[in-house]
C-alpha cells in the first residue's frame, strides 16, 4: 500500500508538518495545499518521518505553479528554515519555476555535503505551464528518473546519480518562495509508494491503467476523502 496518498482535502498533522519560519501562511483551503508566504521566505510542509527512496516512487500534482513551485528531499531537517530544506547540507530538489515572462520549465538542484552540485538546471526547456503539472520521481538505489505530464503519459526528462544516504531515509519537503509577489503554488496531491507495490489504478480520462494519482482522482470522483498514510 502507498507509505503516503494525501489529496489534501484537510491537513494531514499526522504525516506533515508546516515550517515553523514566521512568513510562512501554508494551508489547506478548498481541497488543495496553498503553499503561501508573507515575505521573502518560503511558504513549506515537510513530512514529520524520514522515508526510505530506494525503489520509491514519488508523484506530487501541483494544481497551480507559483513562481517556484517545489518538491524536495532531504535526510536532515531545520522546520524553522526561512528556505525549506535547501538550507540543508544535502539535498535534492525538484521545481516548476520561470524561464521567462511567459514560460516555465522544471529544475534540478543538488547539494552534497553543503557544496552546490547541480544549480537551477533546466531540464525540461522552456515550455508554457500554466496549467497544471505532474511530477513523478521513480528511485532505484543509485539513480532518480525525473518525469512530467500535463494529461496522458509521463514524459522522461533526466536521471541524476544519488548517494546512498537517501538510501537511509529523506524527509520530504513542498515549498514555495515568496509567494506574495511570486504567486502561490497549490498541491492537488502526492503519493509515495514502492515500485512493486503493483498497484493498478483507473484514469478517468483515457480509460488505461496508470498511476497512484488518478487514485485520489477517482476517489474523489465517487465523493470519497482520502487523506493517508493507509
Amino acid at each position: 500500500k502507498p507509505e503516503i496518498l494525501d489529496g489534501f482535502n484537510t491537513f494531514n498533522s499526522s504525516v506533515w508538518k508546516i515550517g515553523t519560519n514566521a512568513a510562512n501562511a501554508t494551508t489547506v483551503e478548498n481541497g488543495v495545499l496553498a503553499l503561501r508566504s508573507t515575505d521573502r521566505e518560503a511558504g513549506w510542509i515537510h513530512s514529520l518521518n524520514r522515508f526510505p527512496l530506494s525503489n520509491r516512487i514519488v508523484e506530487v500534482y501541483f494544481a497551480k505553479t507559483g513562481g517556484s513551485s517545489n518538491i524536495g528531499f532531504s535526510p536532515t531537517l531545520n522546520s524553522s528554515s526561512i528556505d525549506g530544506i535547501i538550507s540543508e547540507p544535502d539535498m535534492i530538489r525538484i521545481y516548476v519555476a520561470h524561464v521567462s515572462a511567459t514560460e516555465r520549465g522544471i529544475y534540478l538542484q543538488e547539494k552534497k555535503n553543503g557544496i552546490v552540485t547541480i544549480n537551477q538546471l533546466l531540464v525540461s526547456g522552456a515550455q508554457f505551464m500554466t496549467l497544471p503539472v505532474a511530477l513523478k520521481l521513480d528511485f532505484s538505489d543509485t539513480t532518480m528518473d525525473v518525469s512530467y505530464r500535463f494529461t496522458g503519459p509521463y514524459n522522461n526528462l533526466y536521471r541524476l546519480p544519488i548517494n546512498n544516504i537517501y538510501r537511509q531515509g529523506s524527509f520530504i519537503e513542498l515549498s514555495s518562495y515568496y509567494t506574495v509577489s511570486w504567486g502561490e503554488a497549490h498541491v492537488d496531491s502526492i503519493a509515495v509508494y514502492a515500485q512493486a507495490t503493483g498497484i493498478n489504478m483507473f484514469d478517468l480520462n483515457s480509460d488505461s491503467i496508470v498511476d497512484v494519482l488518478d487514485w485520489i482522482l477517482l476517489l474523489r470522483h465517487i465523493g470519497m476523502n482520502q487523506d493517508s498514510p493507509l
